[in-house]
């Protein structure tokens, strides 16, 4: 780990990346790394998820929400629809199956419009990584509690990470789903806000360092 070097190889640049030359310390370099695993994890999970591609996702929130009248409706249409639908899922899902050698190459690939963060903020980071994060919501709150304790250590990261931030946000706005019980999918409005709210409250992470370093002499 980045974090178990000095205190002066921390703030050190430690990587040239990219055609242009990209400067990165060498915790906002770990970042970038857990960014580009998270990539690399949401098109695996891209496959394992095979039932998105033979399954309309929207039927689920009908079953649920509807009458028995808009059930019997559905699963008539479903019936009469689905060896299109199979079809049209089996080529999709090939397409993705032979697609995903040159999409993993392309996790590993620095983007031209790639940038050094400017604010040392978590929000900072976000915007200088924004062309690799394409991964779905999930994987993004993961990825950005693992660059909370990254940045700001593990005591900061039990405390405050984005998973909190967008449960307590959501459940402020009665945006919990009824059947799972978990924070809706899809709720970019909720994100946006709670990663704000967190950047906010977390601060510079460069300053916080500095503070730890200064706590434990």
């Amino acid at each position: 780990m980045f974090g178990s070097q000095n205190p002066q190889e921390e703030q050190k640049v430690i990587k040239s990346i990219g055609r242009h030359g990209l400067l990165l310390t060498a915790r906002e370099y770990r970042c970038f790394q857990l960014a580009q695993e998270a990539r690399r994890t949401a098109r695996l999970r891209e496959l394992r998820q095979w039932r998105r591609y033979f399954w309309p996702t929207a039927v689920n929130r009908f079953w649920y929400a509807g009458n028995t009248h808009i059930k019997v409706v559905l699963t008539a249409l479903l019936i009469l629809i689905s060896p299109l639908y199979v079809a049209i899922g089996l080529l999709f899902y090939l397409f993705t199956l032979i697609c995903l050698p040159v999409r993993m190459l392309q996790t590993y690939r620095v983007p031209k419009t790639l940038k050094a963060p400017g604010e040392k903020t978590l929000i900072g980071l976000h915007n200088a990584f924004q062309p690799i994060m394409d991964m779905g919501d999930q994987l993004y709150v993961e990825c950005m509690d693992n660059w909370v304790e990254e940045l700001f250590g593990n005591k900061a990261a039990q405390k405050q990470n984005l998973s909190r931030y967008m449960k307590a946000l959501a459940a402020k706005r009665q945006d919990i789903d009824p059947v799972t019980g978990q924070v809706m999918e899809g709720i970019r409005s909720n994100l946006s806000v709670a990663r704000e709210y967190l950047s906010r409250d977390l601060g510079h992470y460069l300053q916080n360092q500095k503070s730890r370093r200064s706590a434990a002499a």
